[in-house]
């Protein structure tokens, strides 16, 4: 039962088998008896043994990264609507100011109109009453 557990594949993908944990056994025993170590604590194995921290720093970095991106990614949407914004802001300044040059050039048109149209209108008003 416990050989088809080492078998079988973790979450990461990677496949624990027997002989993984042979060899491990086969280093300890080799250790201790190289060293003269009586103790039961395993012992590293040089930098294989720092390979859950070091992909636990590896994901660390990883998720900074990916912070940092997202951060930016926020600042730069910002920024692009508060660009939008000015541009719509620019646009409706620029639509009111033709509106008022033309409102102004309308009204001395008026202006001008009115002023030859009541000389008419009285010269008629004039001419018949007198008629």
């Amino acid at each position: 039962m416990q050989i088809e557990e080492s078998d079988e594949v973790d979450q990461e993908g990677t496949s624990n088998t027997s002989s993984a944990a042979k060899e491990e056994q086969i280093f300890q025993e080799t250790y201790k008896e190289t060293t003269g170590a009586k103790g039961t604590k395993s012992r590293g194995v040089g930098y294989l043994a720092n390979q859950k921290r070091e992909k636990v720093l590896q994901e660390r970095m990883i998720q900074n990264r990916l912070q940092i991106l997202e951060d930016r990614e926020c600042e730069l949407n910002e920024k692009l609507q508060r660009h939008e914004q000015d541009k719509e802001a620019e646009k409706e300044a620029l639509k009111a100011s033709i509106r008022q040059e033309l409102m102004g050039e309308f009204q001395a048109l008026m202006a001008q109109n009115q002023s030859a149209v009541p000389n008419e209108v009285t010269f008629l008003t004039y001419g018949s009453c007198s008629q």
